[in-house]
């Protein structure tokens, strides 16, 4: 990406809109700067939840999942899955109005894991 001044002289705008727009796209997950560098476009795009949106009853009564607005039809892939039955940890146990040590079904994505009955 071109440096701030850069980007104000090219469309004749003041330097501190042009960093506060280059704000906007790193916030928004569009672009990184790393360590004493300029800023890249990273080469994902990020998911952005439509809250609004995805709860709408039209898209519930098509049987659309929760998920089909916030991905734009990019693919749902998930690897390293995996579904293990493990004892409920007690810090859990109220959230699930179950019991400490009784068994659940623990779901585990690589990244984070939920627990449930």
């Amino acid at each position: 990406m071109p440096s701030g001044n850069a980007i104000a002289q090219q469309y004749t705008v003041a330097a501190e809109t042009a960093r506060k727009a280059l704000g906007v796209l790193a916030a928004e997950g569009l672009t990184e700067v790393p360590a004493r560098g300029r800023a890249l476009v990273r080469m994902f795009r990020p998911i952005l939840r439509r809250g609004t949106k995805r709860l709408a009853q039209s898209d519930w009564s098509e049987g659309r999942s929760i998920q089909d607005d916030d991905l734009d039809g990019r693919p749902l892939l998930a690897d390293r899955v995996s579904v293990d039955e493990q004892p409920c940890p007690a810090h859990i146990a109220p959230a699930l109005r179950h019991e400490a040590g009784a068994p659940v079904w623990v779901r585990t994505d690589g990244t984070s894991s939920k627990a449930g009955r």
